[in-house]
């Protein structure tokens, strides 16, 4: 699936959060680092991807169990002039959670792409 603007959209206007199952809202994560500060008993908690949808092509392959929160689902690029989303983060109550937010004007059906990061490069072991 691909996450689309659903109109004309201006710079900002988008703000997509990590919404997902209770059960992937973990203290620490081997998967994820998508995390929500703010807590007083914890200082960060994880938040991991929902499962997606397997061969939902449409809405209708859509069953009421699956999390569809567009947050997961923004493509990747490697190509910064086609990146039009960014990650960033907004304050509630004593809560900061990671968003991404549209960082240009978008027309109808264009695709949401974030700048992936470089992953960090790993040393040899020396033998």
């Amino acid at each position: 699936m691909k996450v689309k603007a659903s109109g004309l959209k201006k710079k900002g206007e988008i703000k997509l959060i990590p919404v997902t199952d209770l059960n992937k809202v973990v203290a620490k994560s081997l998967v994820s680092t998508t995390a929500v500060s703010g807590c007083l008993s914890q200082p960060k908690f994880f938040l991991e991807q929902p499962a997606k949808a397997v061969k939902a092509d449409s809405e209708s392959d859509l069953k009421k169990e699956h999390v569809f929160a567009a947050f997961w689902w923004v493509k990747k690029t490697s190509n910064a002039s086609e990146a039009n989303v960014e990650r960033t983060t907004i304050k509630h109550a004593n809560f900061t959670i990671p968003i991404y937010q549209n960082t240009k004007a978008l027309i109808e059906g264009e695709v949401l792409k974030v700048l992936e990061e470089p992953e960090p490069c790993k040393k040899k072991a020396r033998r």
